[in-house]
């Protein structure tokens, strides 16, 4: 079920305007987590609505499934998650979700947050 939560965060927001960032520079004040160490930014998917606005990162990593998962539950903090097959699913609350999945020889790392500055 909670592997629904990134589309059911979109919905929620309205998608009344998507923005894909393929240059984008990972801003960790705004996520509320670091981006884990060496890794890549593929990009980000900005969501706006109403006063509202989402947040997802798409980072890259060649370092090990288990090491990048560890590195979340810790730098998340108090957090609850959830192992489905490939995915792990990190969740702080309703503002933070982290999914990390394993994509053949490297992780990708998507970390969305509904944006508290709005």
């Amino acid at each position: 079920m909670r592997l629904l939560l990134i589309p059911l965060m979109l919905v929620a927001v309205g998608c009344s305007d998507v923005r894909v960032v393929k240059d984008a520079a990972y801003d960790p004040d705004l996520m509320g987590v670091p981006a884990y160490p060496g890794a890549r930014v593929k990009g980000a998917i900005v969501t706006e609505s109403e006063g509202n606005r989402v947040v997802t990162y798409v980072l890259i990593t060649r370092s090990p499934y288990d090491s990048v998962v560890s590195f979340y539950l810790r730098e998340a903090g108090g957090t609850d998650s959830v192992a489905a097959g490939q995915i792990y699913t990190i969740r702080r609350g309703t503002e933070l979700l982290i999914q990390i999945k394993e994509e053949g020889d490297h992780r990708e790392i998507n970390i969305t947050r509904a944006d508290p500055t709005r």
